[in-house]
């Protein structure tokens, strides 16, 4: 369970940076410029134009590459992705 929660705020604190590395000014702030430019906005949410739809994505990939190493079980991944959002949630009214 230890792992769990500090594996789901790694990947929220994860989400939560890319965020702000799009944000204008910042390092890929080109990035989300592009984003928005090429995709409609059903695909470009996922991209990074919403970090809540970004952060499942991630939640997704980091989770496999977690059971792959064996650090989590699969059948963790619900509980997983709803620690992950709420770490996100967490970090975003923080800002």
């Amino acid at each position: 369970m230890e792992a769990l929660i500090f594996w789901s705020a790694i990947q929220g604190g994860l989400a939560y940076f890319l965020d702000f590395t799009f944000n204008d000014g910042n390092i890929f702030d080109w990035y989300l410029r592009w984003v928005n430019k090429t995709f409609k906005p059903r695909i470009a949410k996922p991209l990074g134009a919403c970090v809540y739809c970004m952060n499942i994505w991630l939640s997704l990939f980091g989770f496999i590459v977690l059971c792959v190493i064996g650090v989590l079980p699969w059948y963790l991944f619900f509980p997983y992705s709803i620690a992950s959002h709420i770490w996100l949630s967490v970090f975003a009214t923080l800002d």
